[in-house]
Order: C-alpha cells, then sequence, then structure tokens
C-alpha cells in the first residue's frame, strides 16, 4: 500500500474508532512532503533534519505523518503549496502511534525567512 493510502485509511481508522473534532476551525486534508528540523526557542536547529508527510493543515495548525517517534516540541517545517515556499515554526501539540507510524498534531507558532538547515554538531 502506498504511503498516501496507508494515512488516508489510518486517518479513516481514528474516525470510526471516535475521534472528536476539537479544532474552532476548518481543515484541509492535504497529503503532501515537508522537511521538518527540530529547533529551540529561538529557533535555532538543535536536530538533523528529517522527512514528513502532512495529513491536514487550518489556520491554526497542521497534522502529518512521520516513521519515527520525534522528542522535540518546537519543529521548523519547510513545505510547498501552490508553487510557494513556507518555512514555518510549529509546537506539537500531541502524538499517537499509527503503528507503524506516528501521527503528529501542531499549532503554528512563526514564520521564517527560511529554513534552519544548518549543521547540528
Amino acid at each position: 500500500m502506498e504511503l498516501a493510502s496507508f494515512i488516508k485509511h489510518q486517518v479513516y481508522k481514528l474516525w470510526l474508532n471516535g475521534g472528536v473534532e476539537r479544532r474552532l476551525e476548518n481543515r484541509c486534508q492535504i497529503a503532501v512532503p515537508v522537511s521538518i528540523q527540530p529547533v529551540d526557542p529561538q529557533f535555532n536547529a538543535v536536530g538533523a533534519p528529517f522527512s514528513a508527510v502532512t495529513r491536514d493543515i487550518s489556520p491554526q495548525g497542521i497534522g502529518f505523518v512521520h516513521a519515527e517517534h520525534v522528542d522535540h516540541t518546537l519543529l521548523a517545517i519547510q513545505m510547498s503549496l501552490a508553487d510557494k515556499e513556507a518555512n514555518l515554526v510549529v509546537r506539537v501539540r500531541w502524538c499517537k502511534e499509527l503503528d507503524p507510524l506516528y501521527l503528529y498534531g501542531a499549532s503554528f507558532v512563526a514564520r521564517l525567512e527560511s529554513f534552519p538547515v544548518c549543521s547540528v554538531s
């Protein structure tokens, strides 16, 4: 099963099992690849970049799926929508294991001029 189909299937299973909608804003389901990098409160890189796939986006936040558990709560996200690049900082609000993947919900914190891809020692 391709990744996008797997994600849609897992999200549908969550919904069937009584997932409660807590958002005040509507969300748009969208699966696009993103680059993510852990950052500190000053938005400096503190971990290596990794790839993930979005699940949905709303005016307040974003959902994404990744193959591993992420221990950081502040993340820089680089994504392209409608041929425009966005560099954003999000705060992870929750994580749910969807064996073998992890589903994350995060709220937007800030917009960045560039993605912090500096090397981390």
